[in-house]
């Protein structure tokens, strides 16, 4: 079982941001973690379905998503990391309807919160140890970047025309074929991946 959602609102706020690291590299997750202590911003590492982590920040109130988004930017080019950031837009518009889903945490075999020794946490353990993160506290934070040049984060935007690429191994896997029982799970699979990708919805259709 899984639960997700979209997690940006009509207002281009959002009530937490999330890191996709599509790595089994828990010493890479901490540092992500780390990098953000250091600027001081609580987030919690939890496993993916599949492989590698996400890490999530969550808001006392809310967060601006582009103001979240390009801290957290800053953070992982310091960190010479690469993640996806969950939400991956600032705004939606009449394109960009739903943004980008996420399975949250909590929700099937492999999603629980874990500790520093990687050991798993209970969902009743692992709740009542979290912080939230003021919005004040983004923009404190924020200072420690005071003097870099602010990034340019392209929104994800979809588009017509795409040059190939290699797609993840889980998505190769699908498209060589799937059982009979298989085929709801790996169709709606494919359709997420290829919506998260900027495809339009017409072209997942297809």
């Amino acid at each position: 079982t899984s639960l997700g959602i979209y997690p940006l609102l009509e207002d281009g706020r959002c009530y937490f941001f999330a890191l996709d690291l599509d790595e089994k590299d828990f010493a890479k997750a901490k540092a992500v973690r780390q990098g953000f202590a250091d600027i001081g911003l609580p987030v919690y590492i939890a496993l993916s379905k599949s492989k590698g982590y996400h890490i999530y920040g969550f808001a006392e109130d809310s967060f601006v998503a582009k103001d979240v988004r390009q801290l957290t930017h800053r953070v992982l080019l310091k960190l010479n990391i690469s993640c996806e950031i969950f939400p991956k837009q600032d705004m939606l518009d009449d394109v960009t309807k739903y943004c980008n889903y996420i399975n949250l945490p909590c929700f099937g075999s492999r999603r629980s919160f874990v500790d520093k020794d990687h050991k798993e946490l209970a969902t009743k353990v692992a709740l009542p140890k979290i912080k939230y993160i003021r919005e004040k506290d983004l923009y404190i934070a924020s200072g420690f970047f005071a003097e870099e040049p602010q990034p340019k984060i392209r929104p994800a935007t979809p588009t017509k025309t795409r040059k190939k690429s290699r797609q993840p191994a889980c998505i190769e896997g699908l498209l060589k074929g799937c059982s009979q029982g298989q085929r709801d799970e790996a169709a709606f699979a494919l359709a997420r991946h290829y919506l998260d990708q900027g495809y339009l919805a017409e072209e997942v259709l297809a």
